[in-house]
């Protein structure tokens, strides 16, 4: 029964409830109240007050979801808005303005990061970006680089490619094919090398130079 604006258009649509209109697409089913101006073949919207969704193939579930875009995904959850990709998947409440293809999200208050085949899995993780990463743990703010994987909390500011940090309160550290482990790593430049411990206990291990010696064999210069 649409009472807002327009009817809503599709072929073999089935719509369950009231005041759901200028919904648009073929072989769709939507069941809730308010639910409006969603568009895509094949879709399932379960809920109330979820509008201006676009994209194929598609399932919401849940309420105040809204200006989501992408082929093949699905919501679970509550306010989550402005996500865009294509394959992915989101649970949680407060979710937004993510990007990526291929994505994982689940938590809260995830914000802002962007990145291909990506998984979030915790709470206010924000402006994170790169391909090809993983974050588990809660407020990981502004790290960038591809190919990462964060764990932990409190980690900010962080760069590089390849990089694995785990631990907390980790920030302002550069670098690439490089690893953290520990709290308080602050300022280092990390090229091939690790961080291990925090604080005043910091220790920077740099693999300088490796010598086969004959007879010998492999030996380490270590810094």
């Amino acid at each position: 029964n649409p009472t807002e604006s327009g009817a809503n258009t599709g072929v073999d649509s089935l719509i369950c409830g009231e005041e759901n209109y200028d919904n648009s697409g073929d072989h769709c089913y939507i069941n809730g109240e308010k639910n409006y101006g969603n568009s895509g073949n094949d879709c399932s919207i379960n809920g109330e007050e979820n509008h201006d969704n676009s994209g194929n193939d598609c399932s919401i579930n849940g309420s105040f979801n809204y200006d989501n875009s992408g082929d093949h995904c699905e919501i679970n959850g509550n306010q989550n808005y402005g996500n865009q990709g294509d394959n992915c998947s989101l649970n949680g409440d407060q979710n937004y303005d993510n990007a990526g293809d291929d994505c994982s999200i689940n938590g809260l208050l995830n914000i802002a990061n962007s990145g291909n085949h990506c998984e979030i899995n915790g709470d206010y993780n924000i402006n994170n970006s790169g391909d090809n990463c993983t974050i588990n743990g809660n407020y990981n703010i502004n790290n960038s680089g591809s190919n990462c994987s964060l764990s932990g909390e409190f980690n900010y500011g962080n760069t590089g490619d390849d990089c694995i940090i785990s631990g907390e309160y980790n920030f302002g550290n550069s670098g690439r094919d490089c690893s953290i482990s520990g709290s308080n790593a602050s300022n280092n430049a990390l090229d091939f090398a690790r961080v291990h411990g925090g604080g005043a206990n910091a220790r920077t291990i740099d693999l300088i130079a490796q010598i086969d010696s004959v007879g010998t064999g492999a030996t380490e210069l270590l810094l």
